[in-house]
């Protein structure tokens, strides 16, 4: 008796050991943690995730000369709602701003051209003066006629035609590819014909799966996916 109950505890000791082994295998892998590391321009940032968790997309970073796009995994845009399940290396990429090659478009000056035409005629005065004439008859007194002066007064009429002529401002648009765009981006503005500067105003927008609509453009332009764009038409400034 005393045998088999030694074989007993032995047993329950060894299943109770293997039990707590199991449970802290079980806890560290449920608790495994992996590293984030971001590359940025030549720094680095690291941090730690849970197996399974996602990561808080950090602030935008900020490069002079360039625009930020996104953070790239294997050259493919990142997705921060993707759970975590192994080290992730996460580079941020960025485009260069290009400034505006776009040929010059002639420039129509608003201006206003005013017309005056006058015509005026010379003031003409006629004075017509008959001479003196004087009748004398014998035995009869002399007597002398003296005519009465005849004027004939032409008034100048002037006449002053204004004729007054507005050029119309127009729009035009300018579609500015976005240099190393994986994506293949394209930055729209609205210009002003007569200035030759980018003004904000609207455009109509014609999707390649259909349907259309009226979209506002600031001055600075705004950014499209040109593959699911069919046409922009009908610039108008605000």
């Amino acid at each position: 008796m005393e045998g088999s109950n030694k074989k007993v505890w032995i047993g329950a000791l060894v299943a109770v050991v293997l039990l707590l082994i199991a449970a802290l295998l079980l806890f560290k892998v449920n608790n495994k943690s992996y590293t984030i590391s971001f590359y940025d321009n030549g720094e680095i940032t690291t941090l730690k995730v849970k197996k399974n968790g996602t990561i808080v997309e950090p602030d935008a970073p900020e490069r002079e000369g360039y625009k930020f796009i996104g953070w790239y995994k294997d050259g493919k845009l990142f997705d921060f709602s993707e759970k975590v399940t192994g080290d992730v290396k996460l580079v941020a990429k960025y485009e260069k701003i290009e400034e505006d090659t776009d040929e010059d478009i002639p420039t129509i000056k608003e201006d206003e051209t005013t017309t005056t035409t006058t015509k005026k005629d010379e003031k003409t005065t006629t004075t017509k003066k008959n001479d003196k004439t004087t009748t004398t008859k014998k035995g009869q007194a002399t007597t002398t006629k003296k005519p009465t002066p005849t004027t004939t007064t032409t008034t100048t009429t002037t006449t002053t035609t204004t004729t007054t002529t507005t050029q119309a401002i127009t729009y035009s648009v300018v579609i500015i590819p976005v240099q190393s765009s994986v994506i293949d981006q394209r930055r729209v503005y609205v210009k002003n014909n007569s200035t030759g500067g980018y003004v904000a105003g609207t455009v109509t927008i014609t999707y390649a799966a259909g349907g259309s609509e009226t979209v506002s453009i600031p001055a600075e332009g705004k950014l499209f996916v040109w593959s699911t764009i069919s046409s922009v038409t009908n610039p108008h400034g605000n």
